[in-house]
């Protein structure tokens, strides 16, 4: 088997095997191999298919695979294949950063890769999975390949203009903390809707434009710097003053709840007859049963002024 056709079924095992890899069609899938490639696929494509190694598909067709066997590559054409992809930026950024911190990629990619906003198509949009199989990155040589990148990565990434930004700030924190993998999910689903959208909308952005990596490798120097160090103790004073108001309002809303009960009970028993309670009394029992219809009308008003007040508290500016 030459080597062209080795790097298409080793290729098409990779993003079979790969995470994203839902919506891929053939022709993106063959654009991604010319490109890495450098060759045209119908010579490839047709000797595998007189080999029954691959079936008939249409490029329109949704990308689908089953591999008989494994396949690997010689050092040379892996070489040669991350030359290639390496420069497909949006795939090299993300490649870089999940070699740092491969959760963290997953929770920003998980929650925004499918959204239309964010969606890729072309070659990017085949290769993303390819490079995120658990079997592309688990191989030494594509390690060692992308630990000489970030050794060798230009950092121009502008960290200031970022510090007052509250979203960069809630990333910071969730990086620090390792608010990320498994329990990261549960973190950003316990955001507002507002802060959970910016975070992850500002999170996607660095990522794929090759800021975050760069801000992993320079963490240290980043949360130690003055001006984002004093935004870090602003924003968790916020969030202090948040859980505060948060607290506020639910033991108001507790309050309310058991006035509410409290009233509807004894105004129930001044209306049993006089036999079974005999200091019932309807008129104070209607008082009551008003207090209490009173009561639940408050229930959403304390709802309404918390969501107000914790706006007015997020929306602040750093």
């Amino acid at each position: 088997m030459e080597d062209n056709e080795e790097l298409f079924l080793y290729m098409a095992q990779l993003l079979h095997e790969g995470e994203y890899n839902s919506g891929v069609t053939w022709k993106e899938f063959i654009e991604s191999y010319e490109y890495v490639s450098g060759e045209n696929s119908e010579n490839a494509v047709s000797r595998l298919r007189e080999r029954k190694m691959l079936g008939d598909f249409s490029e329109k067709d949704a990308f689908t695979y089953f591999p008989s066997s494994d396949v690997e590559i010689g050092d040379s054409v892996m070489e040669d294949a991350l030359s290639k992809i390496s420069t497909v930026s949006i795939v090299a950024n993300i490649s870089m950063s999940f070699r740092l911190e491969p959760s963290l990629v997953d929770l920003i990619l998980s929650s925004k890769f499918y959204s239309e906003e964010h969606a890729f198509g072309g070659k990017e949009r085949a290769l993303i999975p390819v490079v995120l199989s658990e079997r592309f990155y688990n191989d030494r040589r594509v390690q060692e390949y992308l630990d000489r990148m970030l050794m060798n990565a230009n950092r121009k990434f502008q960290y200031a203009e970022y510090a007052k930004r509250k979203w960069f700030i809630e990333l910071i924190f969730m990086i620090k903390r390792g608010f990320y993998g498994n329990g990261g999910y549960s973190y950003v689903a316990n955001l507002s809707e507002v802060r959970k959208t910016a975070l992850l909308d500002g999170s996607y952005n660095l990522l794929v434009s090759g800021s975050l990596y760069e801000l992993l490798l320079d963490f240290r120097s980043v949360i130690s710097s003055a001006d984002v160090d004093k935004k870090m103790r602003k924003f968790q004073k916020m969030d202090r003053k948040a859980s505060r108001v948060m607290g506020m309002y639910s033991y108001l809303s507790i309050g309310n709840d058991v006035l509410v009960g409290i009233e509807f009970l004894i105004g129930s028993f001044e209306f049993l007859p006089a036999t079974i309670f005999p200091s019932a009394n309807v008129v104070t029992g209607v008082y009551l049963f008003i207090a209490g219809s009173a009561e639940l009308l408050i229930r959403p008003m304390i709802e309404m002024a918390r969501r107000v007040h914790l706006r007015i508290i997020n929306n602040r500016n750093l």
